[in-house]
């Protein structure tokens, strides 16, 4: 436990400020590159995907009987072109990586992922976008969540409209 509060105590990177006014969401143009289709299976140890697939199977019932409201985000970006040097995204292990967890998460559930739009950028404008980002990969990932929750979720939760609008100064 002493370890983990040490990582906790020291930054692990420098924050420093950033101008988030500065970002072109440039993965909501009509004209926003897509990542090419996949028929490539995600191969893993099945053994050590085990506790997840079962935790995701858990927030899937909570959701299923309206205990809670689930949604699940999948923060998975693409993979960078490290065998060239060059500063692009690639279709790589992380394609079909993001199609399994949007199948196993998008079961009766709720699922959105980030990975689409950070092919509308290069790994040098959001640095760190496969990890726990900071800044610009950040603002895209917050801008996907944001959209999908309000598309798709707070519509659900305000329930239906009311049958009649209020009056002028009265109550339904």
């Amino acid at each position: 436990m002493q370890q983990e509060w040490q990582y906790l105590a020291e930054p692990i990177a420098e924050t420093q400020a950033f101008d988030y006014s500065s970002v072109e969401l440039r993965h909501r143009r009509d004209t926003a590159p897509v990542p090419p289709e996949t028929d490539r299976t995600f191969e893993y140890d099945s053994a050590s995907l085990e506790t997840m697939t079962r935790a995701v199977r858990t927030f899937q019932e909570y959701h299923a009987e309206n205990r809670y409201r689930v949604v699940f985000f999948v923060n998975i970006a693409p993979d960078v072109d490290i065998a060239s040097g060059a500063d692009r995204f690639v279709d790589g292990r992380h394609n079909e990586m993001n199609d399994y967890f949007m199948q196993l998460c998008g079961q009766d559930t709720p699922v959105v992922s980030s990975y689409d739009a950070f092919w509308a950028y290069t790994p040098s404008e959001v640095p760190g976008a496969g990890f726990h980002s900071l800044a610009a990969a950040n603002n895209v990932k917050t801008d996907v969540l944001f959209e999908y929750l309000t598309q798709f979720v707070i519509d659900d939760l305000r329930g239906p409209a009311p049958a009649e609008a209020p009056g002028p100064g009265g109550a339904l």
